[in-house]
């Protein structure tokens, strides 16, 4: 008897804790992502520092600036999602 009440204890304790923890693991995903897409970010800027140093053509310099704002744009849109669920 004391087993049973010991089992049943037990899973009530560890349902409650992932009910709880679900979504503290569902946000550390997005923020995970979002870090990817800040390192993604870092890396085009880098990219086109390096080609206004070497002096790229105007064209490339053009394709480099759209993917840097492409680049915000995506990050702007995703952090935003994460901080208006976090509200919620």
């Amino acid at each position: 008897m004391k087993k049973t009440k010991s089992i049943i204890a037990s899973g009530l304790i560890l349902g409650g804790l992932l009910t709880v923890a679900a979504p503290a693991m569902a946000d550390w995903g997005r923020h995970r992502e979002l870090r990817h897409d800040r390192r993604e970010l870092n890396d085009t800027r880098r990219e086109f520092r390096r080609d206004l140093r070497r002096g790229a053509d105007p064209s490339e310099l053009a394709q480099d600036r759209a993917a840097i704002a492409r680049e915000r744009r995506e990050l702007w849109e995703d952090g935003g999602s994460i901080r208006v669920e976090t509200r919620l």
